[in-house]
């Protein structure tokens, strides 16, 4: 009502004041402002700018609020302290520490102010990280402190030792901090789990460290990595190995997930917590993600060493492969480790690769002699089996010159491999040295291996036509009486009939005959009884084996030859009617063949004899004979150059020679030779039908010289068709004529394989146990026919015959048939509910 007064002005300051008592501070600071401040004294000048600093501050105003304050903050009056007190404040709020800490610091002694301003000053140098004057300043309010104050004094006391590493010193204070502070944080618990875990208290940091996981951060993470260091030094590994992982599975801070990883790794190695390659995968994924690492090189070591545990030397190989600095132990275990893995391959039968592995095995060959000797004498076995004889010798002879080979079981076997691989080049002079050294190392040796070396000592004097020498090493064989006696047997028989001892040669061969009924070489040795019979005119003997080879093995080789005897030997004792059916049963069955034109003949001397030329006539004309061959001359001739061609190794001049044979005389007297090298013409290249179509017609006719590789060829061919019925029929028919030992194991591993594919079990089962049986079967491929029978016998449900067969392959369990069969072991008593086995 009256502005024009001078009491207006005084009164709009007392409504400020009146307004400010009210704590109505947003319409206290309206009448502040509206006040003409140099009329003011300079005691209400200091109200003035106070209570009105104040009101901003109230209002969340603060930097009018500061700018209010600042005025009165260095003059003299009663509002001097607290003014400066809110000013300090302020400047601590928008982080003006230095600002703030010296007005704190001239409030020190003030009665108001003095029991709060040491909280604030110990806040501003912790911020400040003047850790020092932190730990000189704080401790001596500490006691005096707020009941509110003293846990963040203590906590900041307690913090600035740790800033130092001072954790000794630390600890109490954040002992305190924990014990008094009513709220406390992850940070606080992983803070005093951080010092107890430094002064090496490790249960308590533990249950500290524990309560500050939680949440996906890098608290958690830091706290899984110390947690896992103590419960390390407890000696609790799997617990740390569990934290370790939590840790590394944190990208947060990468140095501490990448140890973290690796200690993880490194301690499922250790721990071998299951079977299920924990720590492999582990060191894959270090090497995978850091692959940079100072540790790279270490983390391969121990890959290798977990692949070596579980036997893996493929991956255990490769791990070391990529080691860039190797030491002294990673060398030795890079030549073990490179060998063992040429062993499997080798048993696997990947020879090339075999051959590799021992070659790497080779690079650090000075730390184990005899594995360096082995890897050498295992690259030779290799080449020997991929039929490469020169590599094989190489090697061979570098092994037995090796320091250390000498005291290995391999030294001996070298010696008689060597014989092997000479005997297979037809190197029949050297393949007899090596022999002879294998038999003369311990020549009281019993076993298979002795026995063989003398069969084939026998067999190069026998093609050196040195036979005595021979008979007197076939001899040797006999006596160590283990396997292929029946070999020898005959094979000293025969060589008796060539040295012109018959008598000698028919007690041998009737040996065989009376010892080995089951012999491949049965019919062999019978029709050899009976040409020796004949040689001194036993002509009943003669006639006795020729007629058991004839009525007991109609499919050998031998059955034409026999039957020509036969009637022979009755056209000798006038026994016509006897000789007239046989040699009719050789030209009706065996026609277009040398013998059936002996028998012919043959049969015109008997009618001739008998004085029935007309029924002769008659027989011949109805075979379509009835006239002289005239041509008989140009056949041969024709077919000999064919042959030579052949024999030349020119199959294409070759084939057309023998198709022009065949156009020229199709039921000539070489017939059957012209389809067999037709044949294996069109099989070298791989005309594969047209091989077929030439065996076919040597399989159709009666059995002959080619009806066993002709069977064989034709089953291989369709066995790698997939015509799988096709090649079972054609190597169990191959087996039922092969009198060669190394031949008959081809049948039957094939035929085998052919049951395998065609799922048929009876089959199966049958030809495994087929090749089971059959003597001098390499390693391999009696652990294949185990395999293939254990297999079907668990598909049938029977478990107890599969038991046996995985428990033999079991044995070996470098192989990867083995590992499978121990597997099987045990699924077969999980599935008879035996648990506990």
């Amino acid at each position: 009502k009256h502005p024009e007064s001078t009491k207006a002005r005084l009164a709009q300051f007392e409504m400020g004041k009146f307004r400010y008592r009210q704590q109505k501070y947003d319409d206290a600071i309206k009448w502040f402002e509206e006040v003409n401040k140099s009329r003011l004294t300079s005691e209400e000048k200091a109200e003035y700018y106070f209570k009105l600093g104040y009101s901003y501050f109230m209002e969340d105003e603060k930097e009018k609020a500061s700018e209010s304050f600042f005025e009165i903050k260095d003059i003299d009056t009663k509002y001097t302290s607290p003014a400066l007190y809110y000013y300090s404040h302020i400047s601590y709020t928008n982080n003006n520490y230095e600002t703030a800490l010296s007005g704190f610091k001239r409030l020190s002694d003030d009665e108001t102010f003095k029991s709060v301003v040491p909280y604030y000053i110990t806040q501003i140098l912790f911020f400040q990280r003047k850790y020092d004057e932190v730990i000189n300043y704080a401790p001596e309010y500490l006691e005096s402190a707020s009941t509110k104050r003293t846990p963040e004094i203590a906590r900041i006391i307690g913090e600035s030792y740790l800033a130092k590493s001072e954790f000794e010193q630390a600890l109490p204070y954040l002992e305190i901090f924990d014990e008094k502070a009513k709220n406390k944080t992850r940070e606080d618990k992983y803070q005093l789990g951080y010092t107890y875990y430094r002064l090496g208290n490790y249960e308590e940091a533990i249950e500290l460290f524990e309560v500050a996981t939680g949440k996906k951060d890098t608290l958690s993470q830091n706290s899984y990595y110390f947690l896992a260091d103590c419960y390390l030094s407890l000696g609790e590994k799997e617990k740390a190995s569990l934290a370790f992982s939590a840790a590394s599975k944190m990208d947060f801070n990468t140095a501490i997930a990448e140890d973290a990883l690796y200690n993880y790794a490194k301690l499922t190695f250790e721990l071998k917590l299951t079977p299920f390659n924990n720590a492999i995968d582990a060191f894959n994924e270090y090497i995978r993600l850091y692959p940079n690492s100072k540790k790279i090189d270490e983390a391969y070591n121990y890959l290798t060493m977990a692949f070596m545990n579980t036997r893996n030397y493929k991956d255990a190989l490769e791990a070391l492969d990529n080691i860039k600095e190797k030491d002294i132990k990673i060398k030795e275990a890079y030549q073990r480790i490179a060998y063992f893995r040429g062993l499997e391959l080798f048993n696997n039968l990947n020879y090339d690769e075999a051959v590799n592995a021992f070659q790497k095995s080779q690079t650090y060959f000075w730390y184990n002699r005899s594995i360096r000797a082995q890897s050498i004498y295992w690259t030779a076995e290799s080449y020997y089996r991929t039929n490469s004889f020169n590599s094989a010798i190489k090697y061979y002879n570098e092994f037995l010159l090796t320091p250390g080979a000498i005291t290995l079981p391999e030294y001996n076997t070298a010696h008689y491999n060597l014989g092997y691989c000479y005997f297979k080049k037809e190197s029949y002079d050297s393949s007899l040295t090596w022999f002879r050294k294998y038999a003369n190392i311990d020549p009281s040796n019993s076993d298979n291996i002795l026995a063989d070396v003398y069969n084939r000592i026998g067999d190069c004097y026998f093609i050196k036509r040195n036979f005595w020498v021979a008979i007197e090493n076939y001899d040797k064989a006999i006596t160590i009486n283990s396997i292929d006696v029946d070999y020898a047997m005959y094979q000293k028989g025969f060589l008796f009939g060539l040295v012109d001892r018959p008598q000698k040669k028919i007690n041998s061969i009737e040996e065989l005959v009376n010892k080995y009924p089951n012999s491949t070489y049965y019919d062999d040795a019978l029709y050899e009884l009976g040409r020796s019979y004949m040689s001194i005119h036993d002509y009943e003997n003669a006639n006795k084996y020729y007629s058991k080879l004839v009525n007991d093995y109609p499919n050998s080789k031998y059955l034409m030859q026999s039957l020509l005897q036969l009637g022979l030997i009755n056209y000798n004792q006038n026994n016509n009617e006897e000789a007239i059916t046989y040699y009719k049963r050789i030209i009706e069955e065996f026609d277009n063949t040398p013998e059936a034109k002996n028998a012919l003949t043959g049969l015109k001397n008997i009618y001739v004899e008998i004085n029935d030329v007309d029924t002769y006539v008659k027989y011949a004309e109805s075979l379509g004979k009835g006239s002289t061959i005239t041509s008989a001359e140009q056949d041969s001739l024709m077919y000999i150059a064919a042959e030579n061609k052949y024999m030349q190794g020119d199959c294409e001049s070759s084939l057309k020679n023998f198709k022009a044979y065949i156009d020229k005389f199709p039921n000539g007297n070489f017939i059957i030779s012209t389809y067999f090298y037709m044949a294996e013409c069109y099989l070298k290249a791989k005309e594969y039908n047209q091989a077929l179509n030439s065996y076919e017609y040597i399989i159709n006719k009666p059995n002959n010289e080619f009806s066993e590789q002709a069977l064989l060829n034709s089953a291989k061919v369709y066995f790698n068709q997939k015509k799988f019925h096709k090649s079972y029929d054609y190597f169990k028919d191959a087996e039922v004529i092969i009198n060669v030992k190394n031949k008959l194991i081809e049948a039957r591993v094939g035929l085998m394989r052919s049951a395998k594919e065609l799922n048929d079990n009876d089959k199966i089962i049958e030809s495994c146990d087929k090749v089971i049986h059959t003597e001098q079967v390499p390693e391999e491929i009696l652990r294949e026919a185990h395999f293939y029978k254990a297999k079907t016998l668990f598909r049938k449900s029977d478990f107890q015959n599969a038991l046996i067969e995985y428990r033999i392959l079991a044995e070996n369990l470098t192989s990867k048939e083995g590992a499978e069969a121990k597997y099987m072991i045990a699924n077969i008593m999980f599935l008879s509910s035996d648990f506990d086995k």
